[in-house]
């Protein structure tokens, strides 16, 4: 058997399965489970709470929770876009202004997906007491952070290139592009300012052929693979071993 492996995403920027987990689990003695929403309520729906959290408490198994969730948002001062990293996270219903804990927010999500409530309530507290919450903003993973490192990257027009190149190339509906390729970030006063010749157009077109299709891909799309593949870059680094995530990103 190999010595260790940590899964973040499936296929496709999927969450993780359950058929994903019991395969590393016949080939690594440790496997350590990155958790986000969406794997969190994929493998609940799948395997139920209490399977759940009987996967949880293998020995070989360990898991992380990161709710946070790392984006690009956009914006326009007259016809030029502009583009700033964010990272957010699902607040529920809130009446008040203040973020209620992480236990009461699961309880109220599964409420809402059909979970009973006693059901609801000891899966919550199980799950916060076991698994350990990260963040990708703060300093555990990366000491400054991984959205400040990933505008640094931006700013390496090489590397900027080199990454777009892969993930044109990589993603469903994409293309090989040539040398010529074009992607190019600088840093003005409102946000990025992204110069590209990448064909959006083809893309699309190609992507909504697709069966199921994808979403469009966008300049703010395009850019969050950027920092996806930082963050990945990071928790691999930080872990050690084998590192799965999405084709995209690797």
């Amino acid at each position: 058997m190999f010595e260790s492996i940590v899964l973040r995403r499936s296929e496709g920027h999927l969450p993780i399965t359950i058929g994903q987990i019991s395969e590393a689990l016949l080939y690594y003695q440790k496997v350590h489970i990155f958790i986000d929403r969406g794997t969190l309520f994929n493998l609940i729906e799948q395997i139920g709470t209490g399977l759940f959290l009987t996967l949880l408490n293998r020995r070989e198994v360990s898991a992380v929770y990161c709710e946070e969730i790392l984006g690009t948002a956009s914006d326009s001062l007259g016809i030029s876009p502009f583009y700033r990293y964010v990272s957010t996270i699902y607040a529920g219903n809130q009446k008040s202004g203040q973020l209620p804990p992480l236990q009461e927010r699961l309880e109220h999500e599964l409420k809402l997906r059909g979970i009973p409530e006693p059901e609801a309530m000891r899966f919550s507290r199980a799950f916060v007491t076991k698994v350990p919450k990260r963040k990708l903003s703060g300093n555990y993973f990366l000491q400054g952070g991984i959205i400040e490192s990933a505008k640094c990257d931006l700013l390496d027009n090489e590397y900027t290139n080199q990454v777009a190149h892969k993930i044109i190339t990589a993603m469903p509906g994409g293309y090989v592009a040539g040398d010529d390729l074009k992607f190019e970030v600088m840093n003005a006063e409102h946000g990025m300012i992204v110069d590209t010749n990448i064909d959006l157009e083809l893309i699309n077109q190609k992507r909504s052929q697709l069966i199921p299709s994808v979403e469009p891909l966008t300049i703010a799309l395009l850019l969050s693979y950027l920092l996806e593949a930082r963050a990945d870059l990071a928790l691999a680094s930080f872990y050690g071993g084998d590192f799965v995530t999405s084709t995209v990103n690797s």
